[in-house]
């Protein structure tokens, strides 16, 4: 009898990793996403005469969201209906030219602003609309839903060693949390291509770098679990290309317009490596802290044509460097969060 008991305890057990926080619970979010690249490469061709730049530049720049969030309804592995609050969401970055240094700021008009998410099954996504009091209606449209990694978690329960794989286009939520902030630049006139560049994509949000084509692998391995947590270590390699054009038309100013300023192609190529750890934690049922560490590439190759001149010029831009995204999730009392409202209420009633 004894040894059957011990040989029941040596089976491997099996870890549920569904998402299912209670309904009515409240979590409070702090994301960053931490940029340092160098310059590789900086030049214009033309006619195939190429012109480099050889001064150094260094960028290095954090983009930060805290939000606090409750699940009103929850089922299918999903909420149904979800009140955020953007308690705070910004970007800052400094960007080094040889010995000079240049701050650039920006700010979301979300901050302070609460959001429902009510899922729709028929579009298998999420209607938004400001539930306290309204904001910018265009920033609602770039709004993504998905800050509990549900992506990354397995369908079925695991056991301990157990691995599985996603599609590299399933990670856009995490290195693009919460999706476009309508971020607002707090830049001087002579910064406007350098904010140009970082609404691209480069050291900013990086929702910009997903869309199109995203080739690679990502591999998640649950590799230790007790009875408060489970934690599972992720391999990421992404490859993805994008096209710029109609962002680089759009920021084209009055007077480059009026020179018939045009842009026939734009392609932006990102990649990274690199690896971290989820942390799910079993009595919450949800992710609560998630770490990945790497690095990436970015290059952006952008041909202009200006009025009748038949020749194009292209602007080459090339940077490398390291990325990190550090999250953590948790009840508003975690000391963890302790900077985080104590005990929101949440509004009533839907549109």
């Amino acid at each position: 009898m004894m040894l059957g008991a011990v040989l029941l305890c040596a089976l491997p057990q099996s870890v549920d990793l569904a998402f299912a926080p209670k309904p009515g619970s409240y979590v409070v979010r702090k994301l960053s996403t931490e940029h340092a690249l160098s310059l590789r490469e900086l030049s214009t061709v033309r006619a195939g005469v190429v012109q480099s730049s050889t001064e150094p530049v260094d960028v290095k720049s954090t983009q930060s969201l805290q939000c606090t969030d409750q699940y009103q309804r929850v089922g299918s592995g999903r909420p149904l209906l979800l009140e955020r609050r953007f308690d705070s969401l910004e970007w800052k970055g400094a960007i080094r030219v040889g010995a000079m240094e240049e701050s650039v700021t920006a700010r979301s008009p979300l901050s302070g602003l609460s959001v429902m998410y009510t899922y729709v099954p028929e579009e298998q996504g999420y209607g938004r609309y400001f539930s306290a009091r309204e904001g910018i209606e265009e920033t609602l449209h770039g709004l993504s839903e998905d800050l509990d990694l549900r992506a990354l978690l397995p369908d079925q329960p695991q056991t301990l060693g157990a691995s599985w794989s996603v599609p590299p286009a399933s990670m856009v939520d995490v290195f693009a949390p919460a999706g476009r902030w309508g971020l607002a630049f707090q830049s001087k006139p002579q910064q406007r291509n350098l904010v140009r560049s970082i609404q691209s994509g480069i050291g900013c949000n990086l929702v910009e770098v997903f869309g199109e084509e995203c080739k690679g692998s990502v591999g998640l391995q649950l590799v230790s679990a007790d009875e408060r947590e489970a934690r599972i270590e992720i391999k990421v390699e992404l490859a993805n290309r994008v096209d710029r054009r109609a962002l680089v038309q759009m920021q084209m100013n009055g007077a480059e317009l009026s020179s018939g300023y045009r842009c026939p192609s734009a392609p932006l190529h990102w990649s990274f490596q690199g690896a971290g750890t989820l942390v799910y934690d079993r009595e919450a049922r949800r992710v609560s802290e998630f770490t990945l560490e790497g690095r990436q590439t970015v290059r952006l190759e952008t041909e202009l044509l200006i009025g009748n001149d038949p020749v194009s010029t292209t602007q080459r831009l090339a940077l490398e460097g390291t990325l990190k995204l550090r999250w953590l999730i948790g009840d508003p009392r975690d000391p963890r969060l302790k900077a985080a409202p104590a005990e929101p209420k949440p509004t009533q009633g839907q549109k």
